[in-house]
C-alpha cells in the first residue's frame, strides 16, 4: 500500500519514486516446549513460529520502457515501525525477545517487471511482479536478511519530459 510517482526521463526510460508501508516476515519451524524449566523438556508437535516487521519503504527505481512492459531495478530504504509476532513465538521468545533487535533502517535492492497502460493523460494503470532481497541485516546481532516477493497492480501518475 502506497503512493507511486514516475518521471519520464525519456521515451524508454522512467524513473519511479514514492512511498509504500510494507511488511516483512520471518518464519521458523521448529519444536515447542512449553516447559522450559522442566528437567526433562515436554516435546509437543513442530510449530511454525512468526514475526512480522512493517517499514515505510521509500525506493528509487529506474525502469526501461518497451510498447507498455517495462523491467526495473533500484534501490529503497526502509524505515522500521513495528514488529507482530504471533502467539506461539510470543510463548516461545517471551512477548518481547531481547535478544532480536531489529536495525532503524535498511536497505533493499528491488527488480520489477511489469507492465502499464495509460488511461488518460498521465494517469497509468499497472501490473507488476517484484522481486526484493535486503542488502543490509535486518538484526542487528545477526547476519539474516530478508527477501519479498509478490504482485501488485494500481494507478501511478507519470511526470512527462516537456
Amino acid at each position: 500500500m502506497g503512493f507511486q510517482i514516475n518521471k519520464q526521463l525519456n521515451k524508454l526510460i522512467d524513473l519511479e519514486s514514492g512511498f509504500y508501508y510494507t511488511n516483512k516476515a520471518v518464519y521458523a519451524n521448529g519444536n515447542f516446549y512449553p516447559c522450559p524449566h522442566c528437567f526433562f523438556p515436554i516435546k509437543s508437535s513442530p510449530h511454525r513460529f512468526s514475526r512480522q516487521y512493517s517499514y515505510l519503504n521509500i525506493p528509487l527505481i529506474l525502469k526501461v520502457n518497451i510498447k507498455g512492459f517495462y523491467v526495473g531495478l533500484g534501490v529503497g530504504i526502509n524505515k522500521f515501525i513495528s514488529q507482530n509476532t504471533d502467539e506461539a513465538s510470543a510463548t516461545y521468545f517471551g512477548s518481547t525477545p531481547k535478544n532480536i533487535e531489529t536495525k532503524d533502517y535498511i536497505f533493499d535492492l528491488p527488480v520489477i517487471l511489469g507492465y502499464r497502460r495509460k488511461i488518460y493523460h498521465s494517469l497509468n494503470v499497472f501490473l507488476e511482479g517484484r522481486y526484493t532481497p535486503t542488502l543490509s541485516k535486518i538484526y542487528k546481532n545477526s547476519s539474516e536478511k530478508a527477501v519479498n516477493y509478490g504482485f501488485g497492480f494500481g494507478v501511478n501518475w507519470t511526470l512527462n519530459k516537456k
